[in-house]
């Protein structure tokens, strides 16, 4: 426990140090890639963000502090997606953040309803759960993980985002979702097996569907 909401363990400190690892190399393979175009600062800024949200996400166990780290990450996605200002970019880049602005409200209502329910934020602390709330929250995370049916965001932005922040995206800011879930859903409550196998049947279609578009395209 490092004070103000955040603590470490294990899962913490090795998915940090995974995701500082993708975020360097990202960092390694733009100085080659993006050195004779504009927009440099706001780019590399990004970039930033993006790794530094992801190891928020792992390193705190308030769930409104995640929710902060989510947004931020949402945030600069947008950003990245459209950093080439052209029309197309710009449109996928607006798409990205409609559907993940979307579901982050209604994760954000949910995490609201939980808190109501448990009058803390503290994911340790937190034991009761409504179906309502559990629904809204995970709406959230399969939009962020990009799991079928939420999935029709990824296509766009991989079209339009720098080559570089595509590794992150694809290396952090997709599995913030998948950490979430794993923090939250298997932390001090008890969901049924079918929940968990609905939602590992709808990871494994995902699996499947995405690795057809990337042959095809």
């Amino acid at each position: 426990m490092i004070g103000f909401d955040f603590f470490l363990d294990r899962f913490g400190i090795s998915l940090s140090v995974l995701f500082a690892f993708i975020g360097f190399m990202s960092f390694i393979y733009s100085l080659a890639t993006i050195k004779e175009k504009g927009h440099r600062l706001e780019y590399y800024l990004m970039l930033l963000l993006i790794v530094g949200s992801g190891i928020g996400v792992v390193l705190t166990y308030n769930l409104l502090l995640i929710f902060i780290f989510w947004e931020i990450s949402t945030f600069s996605i947008w950003r990245a997606v459209g950093y080439h200002r052209k029309d197309e970019s710009l449109t996928s880049a607006n798409i990205t953040f409609l559907i993940n602005f979307g579901a982050a409200t209604l994760m954000l209502i949910g995490l609201v309803m939980l808190y109501l329910d448990n009058g803390t934020f503290n994911i340790f602390e937190i034991k009761v759960y409504n179906n309502l709330a559990s629904l809204f929250i995970l709406i959230g995370i399969l939009t962020k993980s990009v799991t079928i049916p939420m999935h029709i965001w990824l296509a766009p932005a991989y079209s339009a985002i720098p080559s570089a922040i595509g590794g992150c995206l694809a290396g952090i800011a997709e599995n913030i979702g998948v950490i979430l879930f794993f923090r939250l859903f298997t932390t001090g409550y008890y969901f049924s097996p079918e929940f968990f196998m609905t939602v590992a049947w709808l990871a494994i279609v995902s699996s499947i569907v995405a690795g057809g578009i990337a042959l095809r395209s």
